[in-house]
């Protein structure tokens, strides 16, 4: 080669990316370009005649050598395998070499040559990246949900092992296993309908439920989270997602279907067994009260017919509220009463002001409490507003919970109406020093079936009068309303120190009770604090 086309092909050398070398048997450089002095860090002079184990390690020495050596001895090339070599200062890099067998004019071996890439920052990605993949791995396999992919076919190509306990078979069994085999034709079916919807549109369904079926044959039910999942190019090429194990749930489910259903059976019964027999009774009562007057007996006139009449009507009242409740539990559980509200929860909502909202639910209770002594007070709530409920619901709930205050105080008692807020809350407390609930009728008291008096059938039906008692089922329905419009109802009561259960009877009025003073007395003996709380509203 004359002395110009060797600097011509030098320049070539010196200005490519990849780095260029040539060696003797013996590993020695011989030739090299200028990106080989910049990867290694040492000068031309420097690395002239050194020797390739003076900048590796000796396991990268030996695995050089033994590459080198299949080259020499087959005379085949060495395609992209991986050297680590060491720079002057010490740090270390990662080259993708290739080397060939150099021969002279006569064809003998008289070294190597080869390319080399660095491939340093390459590395390190795909090193961060599979220890990032492990590390995700090892999470979704600590989960308690189960997480899978499947290819466009329905094919699991990878997955947790909280499906591997869930379906019952190995890991070997299940990748690769189609959805088919593990579910119904009904099932798969539906499964089909909703990842084919996710391929049409590219939006991910939620919280649909699945029926797996075990390798044992039992059945498992899960709610299931399906997207898609697409290549670097965008295309789609499967779907993953996140599984929920519900069968508990479904199990519970069904028993309290199966327990309403006894418990509906049950009441209605109670309520047929108790009408047929006072119809009778009243019958007979009306036959012998006409007998006797006919009699001209005295009787017909005291007290004993008008003791009996008296009774059956409160018998006959607890049989129409038997099944008054039977209805009114059907419709509350079904939520059919909201329907006549004509909102739902996404409805315009309407500002409502607090104060005077309540001002005049106040002044309505008052209006209608007023042979009652009793004094209410309303305290803050000046300038907070609501957006939900809707009035109509607020309106029931306040009238309800007031009504439910006043006919548990007694006369000279004492209620408070407390609007604040509290954080993230506005609060709607309606406090009563009255006789309190106890700790039995307490655990019941949001059922439906429960009164805030027991004895409450068998006073005065008057509305608001002391001992009328709130009813059970008033407060079931603000508890499915909370359901639906998104605020909170708590209650915390005790029950008068002086009336441990139902069966002591307060006189009704402060003044007449031989227990109390004074009316401090009676405010610190007992109460109730029903609470509603609202979420504060932001402005968009």
């Amino acid at each position: 080669m004359t002395p110009g086309m060797k600097e011509k092909y030098q320049s070539v050398l010196d200005n490519i990316e990849e780095l260029y070398y040539e060696v003797d048997l013996a590993g020695n450089l011989t030739f090299f370009n200028e990106p080989a002095t910049r990867i290694l860090g040492y000068t031309g002079e420097e690395l002239t005649g050194m020797n390739n184990r003076r900048y590796m390690s000796p396991e990268t020495a030996r695995r050089v050598y033994e590459t080198f050596n299949q080259v020499y001895r087959t005379g085949k090339p060495a395609r992209a395998f991986d050297w680590e070599v060491i720079r002057k200062d010490g740090t270390i890099r990662v080259l993708e070499t290739s080397v060939s067998l150099m021969r002279d004019s006569k064809g003998r071996a008289i070294g190597f040559y080869g390319i080399g890439r660095d491939v340093t920052e390459r590395k390190q990605v795909e090193a961060a990246l599979q220890a990032s993949e492990e590390k995700y791995r090892t999470i979704l396999n600590s989960i308690e949900e189960g997480y899978y992919e499947v290819d466009l076919a329905g094919n699991f190509t990878f997955f947790n092992d909280f499906l591997v306990k869930s379906l019952g078979y190995t890991k070997g069994e299940l990748m690769g296993m189609n959805n088919r085999q593990y579910m119904s034709p009904e099932t798969a079916r539906l499964v089909y309908e909703t990842f084919h919807e996710v391929y049409r549109t590219g939006n991910p369904k939620r919280d649909f439920e699945w029926e797996l079926i075990r390798k044992d044959g039992t059945k498992r039910f899960v709610e299931v989270s399906v997207s898609l999942m697409r290549n670097k190019q965008g295309q789609a090429i499967g779907f993953y997602g996140i599984a929920r194990d519900i069968t508990e749930r479904k199990r519970a489910e069904e028993e309290e279907r199966n327990f309403r259903r006894a418990k509906d059976k049950v009441l209605d019964h109670l309520s047929h067994e108790l009408r047929t027999p006072l119809s009778i009774i009243q019958g007979g009562i009306r036959l012998l009260k006409r007998k006797l007057q006919a009699q001209g007996s005295s009787m017909v006139g005291g007290d004993i017919f008008e003791n009996l009449e008296r009774n059956l009507t409160r018998l006959f009242d607890i049989e129409k509220e038997a099944d008054k409740i039977i209805r009114s539990h059907w419709e509350v559980e079904n939520c059919s009463f909201l329907s006549g509200l004509k909102v739902t929860p996404s409805a315009e909502k309407e500002t409502i002001f607090l104060h005077s909202f309540v001002q005049k639910a106040l002044e309505e209770a008052k209006r209608k409490a007023s042979h009652r002594d009793i004094r209410i007070i309303l305290e803050g709530g000046e300038g907070l507003t609501l957006d939900a409920p809707p009035p109509m619901v607020l309106s029931e709930m306040f009238t309800g919970l007031l009504r439910n205050a006043i006919e548990n105080t007694p006369d000279e008692g004492l209620i408070r109406i407390v609007l604040e807020r509290k954080g993230e809350w506005i609060q709607v407390k309606f406090v009563d020093f009255g006789i309190g609930i106890t700790q039995e009728n307490q655990r019941h008291l949001f059922e439906g079936l429960a009164h805030t008096l027991d004895t409450e059938l068998y006073r005065s039906k008057k509305p608001y009068d002391f001992g009328a008692g709130g009813k059970g089922l008033d407060l079931l329905r603000m508890k499915v309303y909370s359901k639906r419009f998104g605020f909170d109802i708590s209650m915390a009561s005790r029950r008068c120190l002086y009336l441990p259960t139902d069966r002591e009877v307060c006189p009704g009025r402060i003044s007449e009770c031989p227990q109390c003073r004074t009316g401090e007395d009676c405010f610190s003996s007992g109460g109730t604090t029903f609470c509603l709380s609202f979420a504060v509203s932001r402005c968009p």
